[in-house]
């Protein structure tokens, strides 16, 4: 069996598999960094409506000033928390955003490679037959001339 010359397109397949899986990879990281965001969100929404409810309870019984304000202090560190956690969501949504982009510019780039591969593997192996023809046809050929010279 004949050994293939290693073609280019195999190479520049392999590389950019590579780079789509790195790209797939921070792709993760980000999702899980947004997710981790949306959890903070939530939990903090729990907490402003726990910690309202429990303000408007004080405030509807007999309270103390001191007990109300401490509660609507800590309202506001709550709420200042939760505009933080809004903004750091936004920025994980946009960097999982531009991940997605890159990983489908990537699979983009490995499937044109694979196919470009496909089509000179295909070419290489056209090329091959022709050989094997032509070789045949000489084989057949120098056969004859040998044959007729000894019918002769």
């Amino acid at each position: 069996m004949k050994m293939q010359p290693k073609l280019v397109w195999d190479a520049l397949t392999a590389k950019a598999d590579l780079t789509l899986r790195k790209a797939k990879s921070s792709m993760d990281v980000a999702m899980a960094r947004k997710k981790e965001a949306e959890i903070r969100l939530d939990k903090l929404d729990s907490l402003l409506a726990e910690y309202a409810s429990k303000l408007n309870v004080i405030l509807s019984r007999s309270h103390h000033s001191q007990e109300a304000s401490n509660y609507r202090q800590f309202i506001i560190q709550l709420q200042a928390l939760r505009q933080r956690a809004e903004q750091e969501l936004q920025v994980f949504e946009l960097d999982y955003g531009r991940n997605q982009r890159i990983v489908i510019a990537a699979d983009k780039e490995k499937l044109k490679f694979q196919g470009l591969a496909d089509r000179a593997k295909i070419k290489l192996h056209h090329q091959g037959v022709k050989v094997e023809a032509k070789e045949a046809e000489t084989q057949s050929m120098m056969q004859f001339n040998l044959n007729s010279r000894l019918n002769r």
